[in-house]
């Protein structure tokens, strides 16, 4: 995930303070780091309407993966698991970072892998950093 892409202007001070706060809640750790952003959502109130909502999102997953469409699949459970981690809800996102992990071609496995390998911790930054910024469910 580029913060510096989500908007022009005003991005770059959010990038950079969102960079600095999630560099300070990972203690530099750069795979840490990368996770979190990974499954982070800038402006989840805004950005889960237009995306239709959980139960649009799971009805086009599961539709894909019936379809054997792997990666519109997978772009959906990652879209369920960066919600999911939004609202502080674990286990659907431990859940839907499985479905991603075994839908995944073998070269973006590893962010998975990690993910679920180290997936307290990364749950704990990302709530810390909701919190932070005052977004937390």
């Amino acid at each position: 995930m580029k913060f510096e892409d989500a908007h022009k202007g005003v991005a770059a001070e959010v990038s950079h303070n969102t960079n600095d706060l999630l560099k300070t809640l990972c203690d530099s750790d750069s795979q840490l780091l990368d996770a979190a952003m990974f499954v982070i959502m800038l402006e989840p109130s805004r950005q889960i309407p237009q995306l239709g909502g959980e139960d649009t999102l799971i009805k086009r997953a599961n539709s894909f993966e019936e379809n054997s469409d792997s990666i519109m699949a997978r772009v959906n459970y990652e879209t369920l698991a960066r919600i999911s981690f939004y609202r502080s809800r674990a286990d659907e996102a431990k859940q839907y970072i499985t479905k991603c992990e075994k839908l995944a071609e073998s070269g973006r496995r590893e962010k998975y892998q990690y993910i679920l390998q180290n997936f307290d911790r990364v749950f704990s930054v990302v709530k810390r950093f909701y919190q932070s910024v005052g977004i937390a469910m």
